[in-house]
C-alpha cells in the first residue's frame, strides 16, 4: 500500500470533494480523516487540554518548511494537493492494526448509529450529534433493517469510526499530532490549527454508499472559512475500492450548502444553486 496523504484546503471558500460507492473489487479499503481550522480571537473558543481542539503549536515554532514553491502554488490554485508516502511503513501498519483493532471488537449492540450521505435523518440522532467527544462507530444504511438488526457480520458492517481518535484513540492521536504535520500546517497557513474532527473511514466490499459531492465548510462554518482537510490512504485506493474524487479549483466557487442545527432539528439548505461537478470536472 502507498500512503498518500490529500490535503483539501480552505482558501475564501471550499473544496469539493465525494468518494465513490462501497467497494466492488471484495476487498475493503481503509483511509483517515482529521479535520483542522485556523483559530482566530473572538471568533473560535481557545482550546483547552480537555477540549476536541488540541493544538499542533507546540511544534510550529520548531518546523520547518514541507512545501516547496510548486506545491504551494498548486494547492492555492487547484484547492488540494496529494502527497505521496507522507507516513512511514511503520505508521501505515501501525494505522492498519489499529484499524482492524476497532473492527473486531466492535460490540454491534452499544455505542453505534447508521451513517448515510444521501439521507441526513441520521443527523439528528442522538448517536450521531454525541459523536463529538467519542469513538463511536457508525453502520452503512444497508446493513441494518428496519428495526436496527444487523444483516451482516458487524466488522463488515461498519461505514467509518469518528469523530475524536484525534484526542482519545492513542495510535490515531499520535499520528494526529507531530512536527511533519505542524510544518504542512503552517506551508499552508494555519497558524493556529485545532484538530476538530477524526474519522477512519471503511469502504466495505459489496455494500454501503457513496459520499455524495459535498463542501466542507457546509458542516464546519465559520467567518472567515478555514476548514482544512487530511485525508490518509491506509490502504491503497482507486475506483474500484472506493476513492476520491476532487474538483479542481472548487475552492473559488461558492458554498453550495449549510448545516444548521437549532430547535426546529438539523438540514440542509442550499446557499447557492451552482451546479456541482460532472466527471469531465473531476478528478
Amino acid at each position: 500500500s502507498v500512503p498518500i496523504a490529500g490535503i483539501a484546503g480552505p482558501k475564501t471558500a471550499i473544496p469539493v470533494w465525494r468518494d465513490t460507492r462501497s467497494s466492488m473489487s471484495g476487498k475493503a479499503s481503509l483511509a483517515a480523516m482529521i479535520r483542522l481550522r485556523r483559530r482566530f480571537a473572538g471568533t473560535i473558543p481557545a482550546a483547552s487540554d480537555k477540549g476536541p481542539e488540541r493544538l499542533l503549536r507546540p511544534h510550529l515554532e520548531t518546523s520547518t518548511p514541507m512545501l516547496s514553491a510548486a506545491q504551494s502554488a498548486q494547492f492555492k490554485d487547484h484547492g488540494f494537493l496529494v502527497i505521496e508516502r507522507f507516513w512511514d511503513e511503520a505508521q501505515v501498519a501501525a494505522a492498519r492494526s489499529r484499524s482492524e483493532t476497532l473492527l473486531r471488537s466492535l460490540d454491534p449492540v452499544t455505542g453505534a448509529g447508521v451513517f448515510s450521505t444521501l439521507d441526513h435523518r441520521h443527523s439528528s440522532s442522538d448517536a450521531f450529534l454525541g459523536s463529538a467527544h467519542l469513538v463511536r462507530a457508525f453502520f452503512e444504511e444497508e446493513a441494518v433493517d428496519a428495526q436496527g438488526r444487523l444483516l451482516v457480520p458487524a466488522d463488515r458492517a461498519v461505514n467509518k469510526f469518528g469523530h475524536a481518535l484525534h484526542r482519545l484513540d492513542p495510535v490515531f492521536a499520535a499520528l494526529s499530532h507531530g512536527p511533519r504535520l505542524a510544518a504542512l500546517a503552517s506551508d499552508l497557513g494555519l497558524g493556529q490549527p485545532q484538530l476538530r474532527q477524526s474519522m477512519l473511514i471503511v469502504k466495505q466490499p459489496g455494500i454501503g454508499g457513496e459520499v455524495r459531492w459535498h463542501q466542507d465548510a457546509t458542516y464546519f462554518h465559520g467567518d472567515p472559512i478555514t476548514v482544512t482537510t487530511f485525508w490518509f490512504a491506509i490502504e491503497d485506493a482507486d475506483e474500484d475500492n472506493g476513492c476520491l474524487w476532487v474538483e479542481p479549483g472548487g475552492h473559488k466557487g461558492p458554498l453550495r450548502e449549510r448545516f444548521r442545527h437549532d430547535a426546529q432539528g438539523t438540514r440542509l439548505e442550499t446557499t447557492d444553486a451552482t451546479d456541482w461537478p460532472d466527471r469531465a470536472r473531476a478528478q
